[in-house]
């Protein structure tokens, strides 16, 4: 759901209009005027959603409105004044406004050989909620309708999963992802030498799918696995502590360390591990 304020005008003339949206905390100013007639009286306002009227109020007093139940994806609102003489102002400052669906939480994950098995936590708040998408490596791995999913038959190897919620037709954010290492042995495979892989898949769209790095550790190591810009410099530290001998998979998902979407690229990720440096090249694409 969307809640818009805003001020009424103030006064009558050319100078006045419903001046300020508000939405959350920001407070805009619009340089925007009114038609200059003195002798009308303010009546109402009208509230559009994507350049479309969708709601009208007939009392001057009132000046906020909740819009329900709003699809997803990107809506930009503004609400206009009209007056008893049949004037309609000029628009407000222009709101704009991303709306997302609740994703699922607490998504956690184990290897039961063959099998990989799932569970997640429902979202809140619920909406229409119909099902549930898992995802494979950023691939499509089933369909559920419970908070659990079974993978069967997996190949041994290092994954991560995600999970979206179903709402109809709208498909939710991505859950958090879980990391499985699935192998049918006591303990995961091993590799001879520590190493790292090419990012999959490579190059990679962030605002689709999130890219994987893959390494591998022959001995219990510390390991710092970065990202650089093409002028060198860091953006992201994807990891920086110790990890147990075995094979093991990160994701990144083209963001900087302020959660900020990083421009189209080549970038750079370098892995340390004691004596072991390694660095490797990947492209984003937006």
């Amino acid at each position: 759901d969307v809640t818009l304020e805003w001020d009424a005008p103030t006064d009558f003339s050319d100078e006045s209009l419903p001046s300020v949206l508000k939405d959350g905390n920001k407070n805009l100013r619009s340089n925007k005027q009114k038609p200059s007639e003195t002798n009308r009286s303010l009546e109402g306002y009208n509230i559009y959603r994507n350049n479309n009227l969708v709601y009208e109020i007939n009392d001057p007093g009132v000046t906020e409105y909740a819009d329900e139940s709003i699809f997803p994806g990107e809506h930009s609102y503004f609400v206009t004044a009209f007056y008893s003489e049949g004037d309609e102002s000029f628009s407000s400052n222009i709101e704009e406004i991303w709306i997302t669906l609740a994703a699922p939480t607490n998504l956690t994950g184990s290897s039961q050989f063959p099998d990989i098995v799932l569970e997640w936590e429902v979202p809140a708040p619920t909406r229409s909620l119909t099902g549930y998408r898992i995802y494979r490596d950023n691939e499509f791995a089933g369909e559920v309708t419970e908070l659990n999913f079974t993978d069967q038959d997996v190949p041994t190897g290092t994954y991560i999963y995600t999970v979206t919620a179903l709402y109809g037709t709208y498909e939710s954010a991505f859950s958090n992802e879980v990391e499985i290492i699935h192998s049918n042995a006591t303990n995961p495979e091993i590799p001879l030498e520590t190493i790292i892989l090419n990012n999959f898949p490579n190059p990679f769209n962030p605002q689709n799918y999130n890219t994987k790095i893959s390494f591998g550790l022959a001995t219990q190591s510390m390991v710092e696995i970065s990202i650089y810009n093409i002028k060198g410099e860091k953006v992201k530290e994807l990891a920086n502590k110790q990890f147990d001998p075995g094979y093991h998979a990160l994701a990144w998902n083209g963001r900087d360390e302020r959660n900020n979407l990083l421009p189209s690229g080549v970038y750079f990720y370098k892995m340390s591990a004691g004596n072991y440096s390694e660095i490797k090249k990947m492209m984003l694409l937006r």
